[in-house]
């Protein structure tokens, strides 16, 4: 996790920059693009169930503080992805297992099945 006076974060597994950001994200003088500079517009994050719920609860609401635009759990001991999208300055939850097909508002083009996330099979 990542602290700061700005917001507290955890490092993400995966982070999508939309369109919109590309030319701003170009212009920055620097190698790396930290949490101050930039709110993601998807963040993905593999978790375990062993992790704990109050663990998630904190997840939730470190990852809201950035305003995330969507944010996933992909937890592999329960064979799950969550999705939260931001909406309204609230996270809506929707929940994907087995072989449901995950509704990405930033990934409308893929396909992408729980079972392929939660497994590590190909996407």
């Amino acid at each position: 996790m990542i602290t700061n006076a700005v917001a507290n974060i955890r490092t993400l597994s995966l982070v999508v920059f939309g369109e919109e950001l590309a030319d701003l994200i170009q212009a920055v003088k620097r190698s790396l693009v930290t949490s101050e500079i930039f709110a993601p517009s998807l963040g993905a994050e593999v978790v375990s169930s062993s992790q704990g719920k109050k663990d998630h609860c904190y997840r939730k609401t470190e990852h809201c503080t950035r305003q995330i635009m969507e944010y996933w759990t992909v937890n592999l001991g329960l064979a799950k992805v969550t999705v939260l999208t931001w909406l309204h300055n609230l996270y809506q939850e929707s929940v994907f297992v087995n072989n449901d097909l995950n509704v990405s508002h930033f990934l409308r083009a893929l396909e992408l099945r729980s079972s392929q996330l939660s497994s590590g099979g190909r996407i």
